[in-house]
């Protein structure tokens, strides 16, 4: 009997967040900023629990006003201002896309500085900070996480 050939194939997660600012009159797109996206290890346990079953697709939004750096241990956003349903999710060849539109009249007052997609009960996946954006009722902020499956073998 022949020796069994041990398979290692590992797979990464990586993220890219993008942030436009929209004028609510116009339509512009007055700014636009790209910054990574982390995948903390709450996210990575939860990809795991979702391929096994044990856990719901990614369908909650938040968005808040801290400004800490994210790191890998990161369970929740520093300070929470708005969580909502994603606008919509679409799935193409090793990408992920999740989108959430801030509306004209939510989170109005804040500056929002740090974002977050999360499943159904809370879990957080990824978390990113951005430049503040003084959030008024003129704006409304377009949330575009692209997530990239890839092959680390």
């Amino acid at each position: 009997m022949g020796a069994v050939a041990r398979v290692k194939d590992r797979v990464g997660i990586g993220g890219v967040l993008t942030v436009e600012v929209v004028d609510a009159k116009t339509g512009l797109v007055i700014s636009t900023e790209r910054v990574r996206n982390k995948v903390t290890l709450s996210g990575r346990n939860l990809a795991a629990n979702i391929l096994r079953g044990a856990a719901n697709a990614l369908s909650k939004f938040a968005v808040g006003t801290g400004t800490t750096a994210v790191a890998d241990g990161d369970t929740a956003l520093v300070n929470e201002k708005v969580r909502d349903t994603v606008t919509s999710t679409a799935q193409g060849d090793n990408v992920l896309t999740v989108r959430y539109t801030l509306g004209t009249t939510q989170g109005n007052g804040f500056t929002m500085a740090e974002a977050a997609v999360l499943n159904d009960v809370g879990t957080l996946f990824s978390r990113a900070t951005h430049a503040g954006i003084a959030k008024t009722s003129a704006i409304q902020i377009n949330y575009t996480w692209t997530y990239t499956f890839s092959s680390l073998t």
